[in-house]
């Protein structure tokens, strides 16, 4: 479990990504004005719960690998997948599916090439039931799509759900 100042939390153990990057995926896809400052508060509130930890916040809504220059040889929080396939679903470069799952792909490839190691939260969103939706389908798709693929290039996966790894 990454926390909001930045342990990540696994198997009782606390570990710190002190003095290390972290990218931090910023919400793109807000409908209104409320709710986009609601998303600046919740971000501004993060970064003050990080603060003196020996982080650089970066908010890059459509590519990952964008500041690798910034990020070399750190260790890097992509915190999350979820929001990235959203913003680059929705975004005003129409794509289909297998061209934003390789997209993103190749993007995290590109990024662990310079760190020290990439860490990749996202969501469980599978388990909602049936979608009447072809938009929630096509975003399910997508994300189920790079979840696997990015499984498929990383060395450790790991499944945790409440602090127990399945």
């Amino acid at each position: 479990k990454a926390s909001e100042d930045g342990r990540f939390v696994y198997k009782g153990e606390t570990y710190y990504l002190n003095g290390n990057y972290k990218a931090n995926m910023m919400e793109k896809v807000l409908p209104g004005d409320a709710v986009r400052d609601a998303a600046k508060k919740r971000i501004e509130r993060h970064r003050k719960l990080r603060e003196g930890k020996g982080f650089v916040t970066i908010e890059e809504m459509y590519d990952v690998s964008a500041h690798e220059s910034k990020i070399k040889e750190s260790v890097v929080l992509v915190e999350c997948t979820s929001n990235l396939v959203a913003n680059l679903m929705f975004s005003d470069e129409k794509k289909s599916i297998n061209e934003l799952s390789d997209l993103i792909v190749k993007q995290f490839e590109k990024l662990s090439k310079n760190t020290l190691n990439v860490v990749v939260v996202t969501n469980n969103i599978f388990e909602e039931g049936e979608s009447q939706d072809k938009t929630c389908d096509d975003y399910m798709k997508l994300l189920s799509d790079v979840n696997i693929k990015l499984a498929d290039i990383s060395t450790t996966v790991l499944e945790v759900v409440c602090n127990n790894e399945i």
